[in-house]
């Protein structure tokens, strides 16, 4: 009876031991799926050229939501193109676009596996497309936000480029108004340039924009040199 017991539990070891590596190796097929459909998705933003481009991959990833629920990456990728999409959007759709992107960050915010870093980057980027909707206005309403959200990512991880260059952009273009010193600037962005220059990001996939904005700004400092 006792040898037959050790038997029982040896069998119950290896048929657990069986069914964790079957989970495994479903887990890792279901990212791979995950990740084939969505860089697919990602890749017509090249070819991207109007908001009605930008929304048609919205749908696609907002499909692939439904499909990968707590995948991350999807609702990062339905605000930021939400965002972008709203700066060249007409005024009658700025406010659908900008109410589901706001969304959209507070449920990521809820998502445990979401880079937070990434998201309050984000977040900053939202207030600044609410700035840009009317900047006399929304600029005096919402510089702080914009400033606390770029500072929280800073604060999350403080070598994702992203933040501190839309920051620095964003208080430059503060100073052209209040007289800030801003001497700094250029130099600021020959650091922020080797910043993303050392930055990996997780997967293919995870956040890693920002670069040509850097270059778009450099461009005013190689003209004043």
């Amino acid at each position: 009876m006792k040898k037959l017991c050790i038997v029982l539990v040896f069998m119950g070891m290896l048929l657990n031991q069986a069914l964790c590596k079957n989970q495994i190796a479903t887990n890792e097929n279901t990212k791979s799926e995950f990740y084939q459909i969505l860089g697919s998705s990602l890749s017509k933003l090249s070819t991207a050229q109007n908001e009605a481009d930008l929304l048609s991959v919205v749908n696609e990833i907002k499909r692939l939501e439904t499909m990968f629920p707590d995948e991350w990456l999807t609702t990062y990728y339905i605000a930021f193109l939400d965002l972008k999409a709203s700066f060249s959007a007409p005024i009658e759709k700025q406010e659908v676009l900008l109410k589901e992107a706001l969304l959209t960050i507070e449920s990521l915010k809820q998502n445990k596996s979401a880079n937070l870093s990434e998201v309050y980057t984000l977040e900053g980027y939202y207030y600044l497309a609410i700035i840009a909707q009317n900047p006399a206005q929304n600029g005096q309403i919402y510089y702080k936000e914009v400033i606390s959200a770029y500072s929280k990512a800073i604060a999350y991880n403080g070598e994702n480029p992203r933040p501190v260059l839309l920051l620095t952009l964003f208080k430059n273009k503060m100073a052209q108004f209040t007289g800030a010193d801003q001497s700094s600037f250029c130099e600021d962005l020959k650091k922020i340039e080797l910043m993303f220059s050392a930055f990996t990001p997780k997967t293919k996939l995870d956040p890693n924009w920002g670069e040509q904005q850097l270059k778009t700004a450099q461009q005013n400092c190689t003209s004043q040199e």
